[in-house]
């Protein structure tokens, strides 16, 4: 069974401590990222931004990886936690580059981290624009997780719909 590195620790650790664990998993490996919002959330808003983050982070990855596989990890527990939600993005991974991969990572997992406002700005920012990228890639077939870009497209719409409903009562 492959080591699994939740996102939430690498944002906690160095960049070398990160590229020691992912040394230490061996190969594959998985990283998790909790989509804390989904299937928990009564706005499609936090949801859309969960799976934008996953598809951000994923796609970011891919540079450095020889294979990167995608699949939904969802706990039939019950117990929701910000740490281990419902339900998470799972990528299966095997390094190209085990060094450029976890500082990748760790560059990526800083968003994760306690709150900064000027690196919320900037992520916000990075979001944003890559929102666009996105959709344009989507349309043209350059994306590696088209399931994912699927699961974020629609609930962009969702919340594009439920905006346009509070806008009309």
């Amino acid at each position: 069974m492959p080591t699994i590195i939740n996102i939430l620790d690498v944002a906690e650790w160095s960049e070398s401590k990160a590229l020691r664990a992912i040394q230490d998993a061996g190969t594959p490996f998985v990283l998790q990222i909790p989509l804390p919002s989904v299937d928990h959330s009564q706005s499609w808003h936090d949801p859309a931004i969960d799976y934008l983050h996953a598809l951000y982070i994923g796609e970011s990855l891919v540079p450095h990886c020889q294979t990167i596989t995608h699949q939904w990890h969802n706990r039939t527990d019950g117990l929701h936690e910000f740490r281990d939600p419902l339900v998470s993005s799972q990528f299966h991974i095997t390094p190209n580059d085990v060094t450029a991969l976890a500082a990748r990572l760790h560059e990526l997992a800083s968003w994760f981290a306690p709150d900064d406002d000027e690196l919320d700005l900037h992520k916000v920012e990075t979001l944003d624009e890559y929102k666009d990228t996105m959709n344009e890639k989507f349309e043209l077939g350059q994306l590696h997780f088209l399931e994912l870009a699927e699961e974020c497209r629609g609930a962009f719409e969702h919340a594009h719909k439920q905006d346009d409903e509070a806008n009309e009562e």
